[in-house]
């Protein structure tokens, strides 16, 4: 929806639509960030909180050279929440009660729209989680080999659900993690570690859900490039079989990221599952195969 129209509409000079923290402020005829003024960030604050209107004084510097001296805050509600804030602005004329009227017909506008988005944005991604399921899918029919097999999963996953990096930690004891298969593929500092010694790991495992980390600090599991994480339990029943953890250079990681992460860990831990027995069934057979062979050549040499 273009902004300029709904300015028009409102009869405002400059218009601002504060999305969720995850999402970028859009703005008509606005200098900068609205929210980078404390008082605005603040009345933005209050509107998500609660289901009214206010007015805010004070100065917002306009791209068109001109300041505004007052603005209208109100909420836009779609589907029972608060979904953005709309921030109007006049210059040298300040908002009546009819104003606030019109900004909830406005409001209305906005919600119809973001509905629509949010609908879209649903069906590319459960489209996206389809088609990546089934490439994991595919990898575990035709393919025996533990290692290669979690390798060519975890670069499916990055490659096709837009994360930065994907490492792929399995349990090797009680308490000891191990580092299976990683994207892009470069040597960590540590291939083995105890989950206990990192509260983040320890708290997935414990906890057996899905945490989602947006300000990333220093530590030898986490990957150097990642300035926002994703971490998911590989479970087989509440039994933990390990760790997915999936990370992001720059854009942030949004509240679907984090349910879609819960159902590829789901999907994966059934791969190591099913990957884990095909190898140990092959690994019975190669060895009876040796058994009989050498069964055989016994009764050749007997007779």
């Amino acid at each position: 929806m273009r902004l300029s129209a709904l300015a028009m509409l409102g009869q405002y000079d400059a218009l601002a639509i504060v999305g969720d923290p995850d999402e970028r402020t859009r703005t008509h005829n606005v200098a900068s960030d609205p929210l980078l003024d404390p008082v605005i960030r603040g009345a933005v604050e209050r509107a998500r909180r609660t289901p009214e209107t206010a007015q805010v004084r004070g100065p917002l510097a306009l791209a068109d050279g001109r300041t505004a001296s007052v603005m209208l805050i109100a909420p836009v509600i779609a589907n029972e929440r608060t979904r953005a804030v709309l921030l109007a602005a006049r210059v040298l004329r300040s908002f009546s009660t009819a104003d606030a009227i019109a900004a909830h017909s406005i409001t209305d506008l906005l919600a119809v729209d973001l509905v629509r988005q949010l609908a879209a944005r649903r069906e590319a991604l459960e489209r996206k989680q389809a088609l990546a399921l089934y490439e994991l899918g595919r990898i575990a029919l035709f393919s025996d080999d533990l290692s290669e097999t979690l390798q060519s999963a975890v670069t499916v996953l990055a490659n096709m659900l837009d994360h930065d990096v994907a490492r792929l930690w399995l349990m090797r004891s009680a308490e000891a993690l191990q580092l299976w298969a990683a994207y892009p593929q470069d040597a960590p500092p540590l291939g083995v570690l105890r989950a206990r010694d990192h509260g983040v790991l320890s708290e997935v495992l414990v906890q057996r859900r899905v945490v989602r980390v947006d300000d990333v600090a220093p530590d030898p599991w986490v990957p150097p490039e990642a300035r926002a994480l994703l971490v998911a339990p590989l479970l087989d029943r509440s039994r933990p079989l390990g760790l997915l953890v999936l990370g992001r250079s720059s854009q942030p990681y949004s509240a679907e990221d984090e349910e879609l992460a819960g159902v590829i860990g789901h999907f994966m831990a059934r791969l190591v599952l099913v990957v884990t027995r095909q190898a140990d069934q092959n690994a019975e057979g190669a060895s009876s195969r040796v058994f009989a062979e050498w069964h055989e050549e016994r009764e050749l040499l007997r007779s």
